[in-house]
């Protein structure tokens, strides 16, 4: 149903934690609210090892709700995680479950999100 997330971007806060600003668009249905929830999972190495850190682990609660949204044409949606010490992001993986229609996901490269990439294109 043409939802997406047009723009994703990561701020470093202290003790490890990120903000993140997602911002979502629809480019069917327009003039419909669209609803649900987003959540984050990042991709990347831990001790050597490949991970993918759910939302819960990033939030740090086991039963946390993703971050709810509505809008008609634009909206962006705001939170917070942390990252695990020794975590080497590589990707990060918005999912959204909207309250109708069919689930979306788009992964962002982590350079990308935070701006680290952008000298090297």
């Amino acid at each position: 149903h043409g939802l997406t997330v047009h723009q994703l971007e990561l701020q470093p806060q202290e003790g490890g934690a990120w903000h993140f600003t997602a911002t979502l668009t629809q480019n069917l249905n327009r003039g419909a609210v669209n609803s649900g929830r987003l959540r984050l999972s990042v991709e990347g190495t831990q001790d050597g090892q490949l991970r993918e850190l759910s939302w819960a682990v990033l939030r740090q609660q086991p039963d946390a709700e993703g971050v709810s949204y509505s809008f008609k044409y634009f909206q962006q949606v705001e939170g917070d995680f942390i990252l695990p010490a020794g975590m080497r992001p590589i990707r990060v993986v918005v999912h959204l479950d909207p309250a109708r229609g069919a689930a979306a996901e788009q992964s962002f490269g982590w350079a990308d999100a935070t701006g680290d990439g952008a000298a090297g294109g």
